[in-house]
């Protein structure tokens, strides 16, 4: 050093600081994923514990003889609307994740279901638990469809969705057989379920994911008989707006507006899942349709969203008038739709639409959503669209509102007494694996904490045992392409995001460390992936943390 010039030692000293700064950094970066993997357990946990005790709670509320579910508290009645959409199916994926031995029970209530229910055919009606029989004495075919629709759109859909194939896809497909053999509304495309966007556009979401899973012509068909009634009637008619409630004979708006609620905006979800599959299967209907879907999604996004980019509540399509400007609670979904159409036309400014959401969303005004099932659905829309395009201030928005919306569960374990509590369980499920990042534990118990995080191709896996634990970590997998059939994950109502998934046939490195110490033994080692979808056989005792950290291998 002493025979090196003043200017080279500067040099050399500079160069000597600069990399004890990328040392610190790159060992500081090590720590981190550990660090926020551990955090996400925490929280992870509340998720899974506060499904459980929901699971528990509403479980003791069921009929003792039927096993069917009060539509809520103060009403002992069964409907396909409100216990079967929105109450049941989630019990039995809170029972799969937190609680399998209940899983066979609950199994019953879907039998029962079916033997005690059905009133048209295959299409069930709503039960009185106290004088076991039908509510109404007359059947009304509205009511029915539109009950059936609600059942298979938002109960039995993510049953498929994240349990994969089961009696619950057979109870799908059975139903929507029965509706379109029933449909009622005449027009120049074919018979239609209704007149409303709520039931054919649920409609349309089930079809067109029937198509993808089972590949038969007829679910698209009756989809495109939907998709046909409002691309070439309904949106050239009404300034490229679905009415409300549309009047086939007359051609004209019976109810002029658009409730972008989750009770009005499911023609836009259906109508942008239609285009991408037809796009993937059927270009030439797609060329049709992609015109007044475009005029109907750039009218959207010019007349319909605040200074945030988020919705306003109620627009006339008719006058393009805004007629409520509060923010729904199911925000995302409409734009889950927007970044859909985006996937399926390559348009960049439909993503723009999406990031300018969610780059807005952390302020006071969109911290506060009512009621639980409020806080549900706009926790649901974040995940759907955080899952595509991770934005900073959108998990910041996130990290507020989770502790707000878990808080509202009682003492008892029920939330509200409601068949919303079920959408309670199904957004704090959603949580929890966006903290485990898709991984669970069987079986999942109080004492054991689990959480995750991605980093640098890797996924960083924290357990912490407060006592003897023995069990399989298992991990996602594909399933909008091996269960649904969809050829590319885009954002969609009753799916539950995807985190990290691994590939049946690729393989992958575990290093698992614990207090610090590399074990040389499994989980230590070369996996596949369908080994890891199985599961990984863990055993941590009292007071152990584990630290793995899963690698693709590169071929």
């Amino acid at each position: 050093m002493q025979c090196l010039s003043t200017s080279q030692r500067k040099v050399i000293f500079i160069a000597i600081y600069f990399a004890e700064i990328a040392l610190f950094s790159t060992i500081v970066s090590a720590r981190l994923p550990w660090e926020e993997a551990a955090q996400h357990s925490e929280r992870a946990h509340e998720a899974f514990w506060r499904s459980k005790r929901a699971l528990q709670a509403w479980w003791k509320k069921r009929d003792p003889n039927t096993f069917l579910l009060p539509q809520n508290l103060r009403e002992p009645l069964w409907t396909p609307e409100n216990s079967a959409a929105d109450l049941y199916p989630f019990l039995l994926i809170a029972a799969y994740f937190v609680d399998p031995p209940l899983f066979p029970d609950l199994l019953k209530t879907m039998r029962n279901e079916i033997v005690l229910t059905n009133r048209l055919g295959r299409l069930p009606d709503a039960y009185s638990l106290t004088e076991n029989r039908f509510l109404r004495k007359e059947l009304s075919l509205p009511q029915i469809i539109f009950g059936a629709s609600e059942y298979a759109k938002d109960g039995l859909l993510p049953l498929t969705e994240v349990l994969g194939h089961g009696v619950w896809l057979s109870r799908m497909k059975e139903i929507v057989e029965d509706i379109f053999a029933h449909a009622p509304i005449e027009t120049n495309f074919g018979r239609l379920p209704a007149s409303d966007t709520e039931v054919n556009g649920e409609m349309l979401q089930v079809l067109v994911r029937l198509f993808a899973i089972t590949r038969e012509r007829r679910y698209l068909d009756w989809a495109k008989r939907i998709g046909d009634a409002y691309c070439l009637e309904v949106l050239p008619r009404n300034n490229f707006l679905p009415a409300h409630q549309w009047d086939f004979a007359q051609h004209r708006a019976v109810r002029d507006i658009l409730n972008l609620n989750d009770h009005g905006n499911e023609i836009i979800g259906g109508l942008s899942e239609l285009f991408l599959i037809t796009k993937h299967f059927d270009p030439e209907t797609a060329t049709l349709y992609e015109t007044p879907l475009r005029k109907m999604f750039d009218t959207l996004l010019e007349k319909a969203r605040n200074k945030d980019g988020l919705w306003f509540s109620l627009v006339q399509p008719s006058t393009l008038k805004v007629l409520q400007y509060s923010t729904p609670d199911t925000w995302g979904y409409t734009l889950s739709s927007v970044y859909t159409f985006g996937l399926a036309t390559g348009d960049e400014k439909y993503y723009t639409a999406v990031e300018k959401a969610l780059s807005n969303l952390n302020q006071p005004a969109y911290y506060d959503w009512g009621g639980a099932d409020g806080f549900a659905d706009s926790i649901e829309s974040a995940l759907l669209l955080l899952s595509k395009r991770s934005i900073s201030e959108g998990w910041a928005w996130l990290e507020i509102v989770e502790p707000r919306f878990l808080a509202r569960q009682r003492e008892d374990g029920i939330i509200e007494g409601w068949h919303g509590d079920g959408n309670y369980i199904r957004t704090a499920l959603m949580l929890a694996l966006y903290h485990t990042q898709g991984t669970y534990l069987i079986p999942w118990d109080e004492g054991i904490y689990l959480g995750a995080v991605q980093s640098q191709n890797s996924l960083y896996v924290f357990l912490r045992a407060k006592q003897d634990w023995k069990g399989l970590l298992r991990f996602d997998y594909p399933r909008h392409r091996e269960v649904m059939g969809l050829p590319i994950d885009y954002p969609r109502l009753n799916s539950f995001p995807e985190w990290f998934t691994v590939e049946a046939t690729n393989v992958y490195q575990i290093e698992a460390k614990k207090g610090g110490k590399i074990i040389e033994k499994p989980p230590t080692g070369i996996w596949l992936g369908e080994e890891l979808r199985f599961g990984v056989q863990l055993f941590l005792k009292s007071g152990e943390k584990l630290y793995l950290q899963v690698t693709r291998r590169k071929s």
